[in-house]
Formats: structure tokens, C-alpha cells, sequence
């Protein structure tokens, strides 16, 4: 004869044969399977879910678990099996916990939009909705190589379409494995977690506040990401910019060397050099001297040419400022003299000058400033342009 035995703490419901309990209108019967015994729930509740038988994982879970840590033992009003009506239609939740409402999903054949459907409601109901969902057969290990590498098999398989659930989309999707529980977590760049299952069961008040701090510590940590490499860019345009700085400043100290180096050439061979002794030769002349001191700071280019004038030879020696403002024309005239002298073929014919005069004009912008002329052992004569100069 069946006994029915009232119990007001879920852990006093074991299998017994013949034993059936009440706990809190609820009856349980015992099914005493040689390897494992265990109950089952009688009352069916007349809704739209299609999985109602009630397995050991999920007996375990609604009532070992949850009941008895936040049933009626502790809030005074069971957790399990609480009835909604939204939108005129009644909804029946697996276990409810202050503002959450738990689905333990051991068919993983259901429909997804039988899964979204319970989403959806419990969610404008005003509670937070959890799935989990019984992978007990899987490992750990096995999990972590499927999220790490996505290529375990059957996991790929199984887990494809949960993936795609509401309850996925908003990070309360729990995988229950061998050992404990993985968080699906999709927000960018904050990866999916495990927790134990005594943490999950003692801490699920706070699993919302664990996932926001996770959640805001990634953000901070994007945040910062950002700001570092915001500064590194900044570093590296400042660091660029010192190196362009400093090579421009090499570049100018070399500039100004090198100009020092040919300002000091250019002096040397203005004092020393066989192609300014014209030059040097008016500058240290007294009548000359004036027109020529303007010519002194500047950089002079030095030109030669030779012909034939009035059968005397004409070298020219040209000085002008690079800017062709200021220019100083030194011509030289000589008169050639042949020698010819006896040797035991004949006779040995040589060439040498004999320097008859020069003539220098000084000019700026094109316009002549002084026309001097300069008899051999003579000294020179500024010639008046408006007078006529005979030789």
C-alpha cells in the first residue's frame, strides 16, 4: 500500500520503496532503480512545455540545490515550479530566487523558440532570466578545447543552437559540465568563465554583480589600452619629431661647417692664391683701394679668358659676387716677344710677355662705379668718364 509521508525540508525526501512524499502540495514518488534510486515529481503542471519529465540532473538541481538553500526553509515560500501570466498565457518557471528566474534544460532537443518564448516572458515578467543547460557528460577540458580552438565535434554540434538563444545574446546562458559550470559571455572582449557549482548556488545573488564588474573591468581595461596607445602614437610623433629637430640641426651645424670650412678656403685663396692676385693687387693699391673695399665681405666667383687686342695679348680676370651685383674686371695687356736662339740644329725659337698696361672697371648692377688705367710704371688714373683720355 502506497504511504504518503508530509516533509517540510526537501532533503528528508530519500527513496524508499513504496514511499511517496508531500512537500508543500507537491508529490514525489520513489523509483528504486538497482543503480541509482531517486525521485520523481507526480503533479504535471498543464503549460506549454514539451519537456516535463523531471530527470536526476534536473531533481538535483531544483530541489537538492536550490530549494533547499533558498525555498521555504529560508524564505518562507518554495522556489520551485512558480506560476506567471503574461500576456494571458501562464508560464511555468523551474526556480525562482529573489529576481531570478532559472530554466535547467536536460532535453537539449527543445526548440529554441519554445527556449525564447520562456526568455521573453520571464524577462517582461521583471525577472532576470538563467538557463542552464545539462552537458554533465562532457568535461572541463573538453569545453575549454571547444571555446578555445571550436573544434570539438560534438560539443560544436550540440551547443550551435544554444549559442543563438536570447538567453546566449544576454550572457545568462550557463553550460553545467562534469565539474563545474562555464558563464557563456558574447560582450566583446570578455571571455567566457568557470564557476564551481557551490559558487554558482551560493553566490547566485551576486552572479550579476560578478559579470558587471568583469564586464566594466575589461571596458577599463580598453579604456586604458587606449589611452596608452593614444600616448604611444603621441610618443612616437614627439620622438619623430625630436629625430627630424635633430637631424635638421645636424644637417645645419654641417651647413654652417661646411661654409665656415669654404668661407676659410675662400679667404686663404683670396690671400694666397695665384687666381686673386689681381684682386690683391688692387686692394693694396691706394688709389684703387676704396673702390674695392666694398667687395671684401662678399663671396667673389673668379673667371679668366685670353685673346688678342691691338696685337697685344688681353687676359682678363673677373671677380663677381654670386648675386652678380658687383662685379671688378682686372684685363691685362702685354706685348710678346720672340727669342730666337742659336742651337746645333739651328736656331730655338721662345716666346715670353712683356706687360705694357691694365685696365680695370668697377662696376654695380652693370653700371660702371670707376675705369682705371694703369701704365707700366706708372701709377693708376681714374679716368673721368666726361673727359677724354688720350695714352
Amino acid at each position: 500500500m502506497r504511504e504518503i509521508v508530509s516533509v517540510s525540508k526537501i532533503e528528508h525526501c530519500t527513496p524508499k520503496k513504496g514511499v511517496w512524499y508531500n512537500y508543500f502540495d507537491t508529490i514525489f514518488y520513489s523509483v528504486m532503480r538497482r543503480s541509482k534510486p531517486h525521485l520523481r515529481r507526480e503533479t504535471l503542471i498543464n503549460d506549454s512545455k514539451t519537456d516535463f519529465e523531471l530527470s536526476e540532473w534536473h531533481f538535483n538541481w531544483q530541489y537538492n540545490l536550490i530549494e533547499q538553500n533558498y525555498g521555504v526553509n529560508k524564505y518562507g515560500v518554495k522556489s520551485f515550479e512558480r506560476i506567471i501570466n503574461v500576456d494571458g498565457e501562464s508560464h511555468r518557471i523551474d526556480s525562482v530566487v529573489d529576481n531570478i528566474a532559472i530554466e535547467f534544460q536536460h532535453t537539449l532537443s527543445v526548440d529554441i523558440e519554445e527556449i525564447d518564448s520562456r526568455y521573453n516572458a520571464h524577462l517582461k515578467y521583471g525577472y532576470i532570466p538563467y538557463l542552464v543547460l545539462d552537458f554533465t557528460k562532457y568535461s572541463i577540458e573538453e569545453f575549454e578545447i571547444y571555446i578555445k580552438y571550436n573544434h570539438f565535434y560534438k560539443l560544436t554540434e550540440k551547443l550551435k543552437k544554444w549559442i543563438t538563444c536570447n538567453y546566449a545574446k544576454s550572457n545568462n546562458l550557463f553550460i553545467d559540465l562534469d565539474s563545474g559550470i562555464y558563464r557563456v559571455v558574447i560582450t566583446k572582449n570578455v571571455d567566457s568563465y568557470l564557476l564551481q557549482k557551490e559558487t554558482f548556488v551560493n553566490e547566485l545573488l551576486q552572479l550579476e554583480n560578478s559579470l558587471a564588474k568583469k564586464i566594466k573591468y575589461q571596458r577599463l581595461i580598453d579604456d586604458r589600452n587606449l589611452i596608452k596607445e593614444k600616448w604611444l602614437k603621441r610618443r612616437e610623433e614627439v620622438d619623430r619629431l625630436n629625430r627630424k629637430f635633430q637631424k635638421e640641426k645636424e644637417l645645419k651645424e654641417l651647413e654652417e661647417k661646411a661654409k665656415q670650412l669654404n668661407k676659410q678656403n675662400y679667404l686663404d685663396r683670396k690671400l694666397k692664391s695665384k687666381e686673386f692676385s689681381s684682386y690683391r693687387k688692387c686692394l693694396n693699391n691706394s688709389i684703387i683701394q676704396p673702390f674695392i673695399v666694398p667687395f671684401e665681405n662678399l663671396i667673389l666667383n673668379y673667371s679668366y679668358n685670353s685673346e688678342y687686342e691691338d696685337q697685344l695679348l688681353k687676359e682678363s680676370h673677373c671677380y663677381k659676387d654670386i648675386e652678380n651685383t658687383r662685379c671688378i674686371e682686372f684685363h691685362n695687356f702685354s706685348s710678346e716677344l720672340r727669342i730666337e736662339k742659336p742651337t746645333f740644329a739651328g736656331y730655338n725659337t721662345t716666346r715670353s710677355k712683356e706687360y705694357v698696361k691694365s685696365i680695370i672697371f668697377i662696376t654695380k648692377n652693370s653700371n660702371v662705379e670707376a675705369e682705371i688705367h694703369w701704365l707700366k710704371g706708372k701709377v693708376p688714373q681714374l679716368i673721368d668718364k666726361n673727359e677724354l683720355t688720350l695714352f
